[in-house]
């Protein structure tokens, strides 16, 4: 009987995981409101009900992909922080490349619609956050940043800094969408200097 109960537990799992990599895959290629629930069902070879037994409508999926970003960004810097220094690199290289990839893994469409229909963003209470607050903690610890602001005040910083980036790379046509990870870089790694130990 508990054999069952696992294999159900297992296909259930895996269905739920092949709407939202559909979901995903279709989100970045197409605009959001040309996405159907059935369209996302049948790429990923399930029904609508299924689809509905799992999600409430796309801005719950749309959510879902985005905390299931935020946790696996959250264990990614918590492994950063159980390795060597210099962790402010580590920082940047977190903005400027990892946060920058996922971005543009997701497309435009499916960010500007997460920023301005959704308005959703990490905080605080999210794994990313929680993660960056630490590594930024160890940058601190190390005597690579300066001790007049909190981990906490830094991390805050930073994300207004990669939001502000963000709406300006959002607000572009798609036309003309300038290079997302050389603008992080460039605007994370100023943020980060006037924190830094001269």
């Amino acid at each position: 009987m508990q054999m069952s109960k696992d294999r159900q537990q297992e296909k259930a799992r895996r269905s739920r995981e092949k709407l939202l990599e559909a979901a995903g895959k279709l989100f970045s290629e197409k605009k959001i409101s040309d996405v159907g629930v059935r369209e996302i069902a049948s790429a990923a070879g399930c029904t609508t009900g299924t689809f509905y037994h799992y999600f409430t409508g796309k801005d719950d999926m749309i959510d879902q992909l985005y905390q299931d970003h935020d946790i696996e960004m959250g264990r990614l810097l918590h492994q950063w922080t159980q390795e060597q220094g210099p962790y402010c690199d580590k920082i940047r290289t977190f903005f400027a490349q990892t946060l920058s990839a996922a971005v543009l893994a997701d497309g435009w469409e499916f960010t500007c619609y997460r920023i301005f229909q959704m308005r959703k963003h990490s905080d605080d209470r999210d794994r990313l956050y929680m993660g960056m607050q630490e590594l930024i903690q160890k940058a601190i610890d190390a005597g690579e940043l300066q001790t007049y602001a909190s981990a906490k005040e830094i991390n805050g910083y930073l994300f207004v800094v990669f939001r502000g980036v963000l709406y300006e790379w959002c607000l572009c046509p798609p036309e003309q969408v300038f290079l997302l990870d050389e603008r992080l870089k460039q605007m994370t790694g100023y943020a980060l200097q006037s924190f830094q130990k001269k």
